[in-house]
């Protein structure tokens, strides 16, 4: 387990403090009047156990996650969320279920911060901090590179669940809407007519993740991005890890092991 080294509580403080007395300063207000509530009418601190407690359903539809998830998903991410600050730090829970909000639905930052009692810096830097932990503490055991034994497996589901044999996976991208950066110019935008990143993703036959890029331009082509991404240029040399020819079914035609997708791939 990783060794996280945190300095002294009065050490901590005094960092806060210089902070202050340098920044504070030029500042127009320290925490703004309409967040100094948080504790008492912030919607972490007035909801969420109400929700757990009493509308579950409800809890469920805010972060598309059940209570006993959601306590799952905060006991592996809960030591890399926790803050030691001079004034009193968001709380794990708080961080993790904000961020899972957002993610849901998509909501604001402007709309997030007013409903959280938070500034809008902060509710970014939170949602920014806390997605990049739930890549780091999950992608090992919910997306992991698949071996030769996985494939085959994959093909198996394909040829009972699709009738399809010998396919290992689909893939295809998906435009993931954006406003488009600063000085960006056409580079994402995309032939829908709006900006956009690519989500480029290898299924199995029941729709679940095999692999994933994430962040190319909107204005680029699925075949661009797929020749240029890791998985498309190990699939091209052939170094997936794809099994051996088989023989299709009641035949004895042998036929590789394959990805399917739509003609924008090669």
């Amino acid at each position: 387990m990783e060794r996280i080294v945190r300095p002294a509580a009065g050490l901590t403080a005094l960092y806060y403090l210089r902070d202050f007395l340098i920044r504070g300063k030029s500042r127009r207000w320290w925490v703004r009047p309409s967040n100094q509530y948080r504790s008492t009418e912030g919607y972490f601190e007035t909801d969420y156990d109400r929700m757990r407690q009493r509308d579950p359903d409800y809890f469920q539809d805010s972060i598309r996650m059940s209570p006993s998830t959601f306590d799952l998903l905060l006991r592996k991410v809960r030591s890399r969320l926790e803050k030691f600050s001079f004034r009193r730090p968001i709380s794990p829970a708080c961080r993790l279920f904000l961020t899972l909000m957002y993610l849901a639905h998509g909501t604001p930052v402007a709309i997030m911060a007013r409903m959280f009692k938070m500034g809008e810096s902060t509710i970014r830097n939170i949602t920014m901090e806390v997605s990049d932990v739930l890549w780091e503490v999950l992608v090992r055991d919910y997306l992991p590179v698949p071996l030769e034994e996985d494939f085959r497996r994959y093909a198996e589901e394909f040829k009972e669940k699709w009738k399809f044999p010998n396919c290992c996976g689909a893939i295809d991208g998906k435009h993931v809407a954006i406003q488009c950066p600063p000085n960006a110019g056409s580079t994402f935008y995309n032939y829908k007519g709006y900006h956009s990143i690519v989500l480029m993703g290898l299924c199995n036959a029941n729709y679940e993740f095999l692999m994933v890029d994430i962040g190319a331009f909107g204005g680029n082509s699925d075949g661009g991005i797929f020749s240029n991404c890791i998985f498309g240029q190990l699939l091209l040399q052939n170094q997936v890890g794809l099994p051996e020819p088989c023989a299709l079914p009641n035949t004895e035609v042998m036929f590789p092991h394959f990805i399917v997708g739509d003609s924008a791939f090669p």
